[in-house]
């Protein structure tokens, strides 16, 4: 592999389409010409574009600034839907010579002897060669310029990622994509809103407690677009949810992208790479906990707004439970179910964080009630029902909503959904939950007695085989579908898949 080739800055394309002049400051000079420290880091991830873009620029400032190489590893896509994200090998999205620069032998079987950045950075700091044992550092898509304050200021680290960025040769169409974004007109003091919907709204990532933060709730995203507006910014819409977003535009005179340029002739990694490239001229940018805007605040002097506006939990709460009552009076048709669902989980997800009163018993579950009747086929929201029944002292109304939940889920996925709710993000129960479980199979409930059978298949499959015979027993016979379950863990039929 040979050392980080960063095309020199003075030449680069700034973001906005500008290009800088006149010599670089010293410490944005590159440190490895004629030979490298022995850092090497790696691009390694296994979620969407925004990540990995992300990783490369942080890897790309990293070397720059130490002298060392950087290798990119570009395994398949594990962590997230593919079909809802936009992706492609490193050919289809990376120049030639880009690639056949940062080509490696790649990443170790077990990633063995790489090491996160947090184990070295004292070293990196120190100007010292890597500790023995660590081949390489995988570099990470979250900013860093805060965790090494001995190895650059904040103002260092953010002009060494806008010039990795810059770097970064795509293909032509790619290319293309990023110089039709820095050339489109602006209007000054522009804000976006990137209304993140397609994968965590409408897509799989609905049904993952951990998912909640990454999007924006539409009662959230209509008062800060009114409260940007009110402040005579304009507002540019990024999302999917095109007529959410249309409603905007009426209302607010928000400005979805696509009236601004023809969307529909790019593919998904040209509207990746456009969108991301417009997104660092902004002046500021308010998204949910998306690597995607993450990226572009790296790329660009784009600042990430504070989330959800920056108010507070119970704020939150307060907000979209008012905004859902008043939409069930006037029947806002662009508010689609999917949405008023998702409305309903981040409600109740920060009631769980929320030092101020809390909602009563009831409210929550009407919350979880009313998202239900728009999202009936989400087994996460049939557990996150159980979970309120058990703390409700109502075993029997939780065996049902388990019950739905095993019917719902696919026979891969059901074990998964019930561990991601027995591990308390977002708007799981966590503990609460496991602990309403194994309370209520002591007790005999044969509900609970599954769904542990099914969180517990590594232990004692026998066990769970016999567990979940005892939930067959007697049940209704519109619930035998769930015998693909009991042959997974009996062994009669496919294990379950994390």
């Amino acid at each position: 592999m040979t050392s980080v080739g960063l095309q020199n800055s003075r030449n680069a394309p700034a973001p906005g389409g500008s290009k800088p002049s006149g010599a670089l400051p010293k410490w944005l000079e590159w440190q490895g010409q004629g030979g490298t420290s022995g850092w090497r880091f790696l691009v390694h991830q296994r979620d969407g574009l925004g990540a990995r873009l992300s990783c490369l620029i942080n890897a790309l400032a990293l070397a720059r600034r130490t002298g060392g190489t950087v290798e990119l590893d570009w395994p398949p896509m594990t962590a997230g839907d593919p079909a809802s994200h936009a992706m492609g090998s490193v050919s289809e999205i990376f120049a030639p010579a880009f690639v056949e620069r940062h080509r490696g032998p790649g990443a170790p079987k077990g990633l063995s002897g790489v090491a996160e950045l947090g184990a070295v950075r004292d070293a990196i700091q120190c100007g010292k060669p890597p500790p023995q044992g660590v081949v390489a550092v995988r570099a990470h898509w979250r900013s860093i310029g805060h965790e090494m304050p001995q190895f650059w200021t904040g103002q260092e680290y953010r002009a060494l990622c806008r010039a990795a960025f810059d770097s970064i040769a795509f293909v032509p169409a790619l290319e293309a994509a990023r110089r039709k974004a820095a050339a489109l007109p602006l209007p000054a003091r522009a804000v976006g809103v990137h209304l993140r919907a397609g994968d965590v709204i409408y897509g799989d990532y609905r049904t993952d407690a951990r998912m909640v933060t990454k999007a924006i709730s539409y009662p959230v995203a209509e008062a800060i677009v009114a409260q940007e507006r009110a402040a005579r910014h304009p507002v540019i819409l990024f999302g999917e949810d095109r007529a959410f977003m249309a409603h905007l535009a009426k209302r607010h005179a928000a400005k979805p992208i696509a009236d601004m340029v023809e969307l529909a002739a790019m593919s998904k990694l040209e509207r990746a790479i456009f969108e991301i490239t417009l997104m660092t001229r902004l002046q500021r940018l308010h998204a949910g906990q998306s690597a995607f805007a993450g990226t572009a605040a790296l790329a660009g002097p784009v600042q990430l707004a504070p989330s959800n506006g920056g108010l507070e939990p119970d704020e939150i709460v307060s907000l979209i439970r008012t905004r859902l009552a008043a939409d069930a009076v006037a029947r806002e048709v662009a508010i689609s179910g999917r949405q008023t669902a998702f409305a309903c989980r981040v409600a109740l997800r920060f009631d769980r964080i929320s030092t101020a009163a809390k909602l009563e018993p009831g409210e929550r579950l009407a919350l979880i009630d009313l998202a239900l009747r728009h999202d009936a086929f989400n087994a996460h929201l049939h557990i996150v029902r159980a979970a309120h029944c058990y703390a409700e002292a109502d075993p029997e109304a939780a065996d049902a909503a388990l019950a739905q939940a095993a019917v719902v889920a696919p026979s891969k996925d059901l074990r998964a959904v019930l561990r991601d709710a027995t591990q308390g993000h977002g708007d799981a129960a966590g503990l609460d939950l496991r602990t309403g479980l194994e309370a209520a199979a002591a007790a005999g409930r044969p509900m609970a007695a599954f769904v542990l059978a099914v969180l517990d298949t590594e232990k004692d499959r026998a066990l769970a085989a016999s567990r979940a015979q005892i939930f067959l027993a007697g049940r209704p016979s519109h619930l035998a579908c769930l015998e693909h379950h009991v042959g997974a863990l009996a062994g009669t039929g496919p294990a379950p898949v994390d």
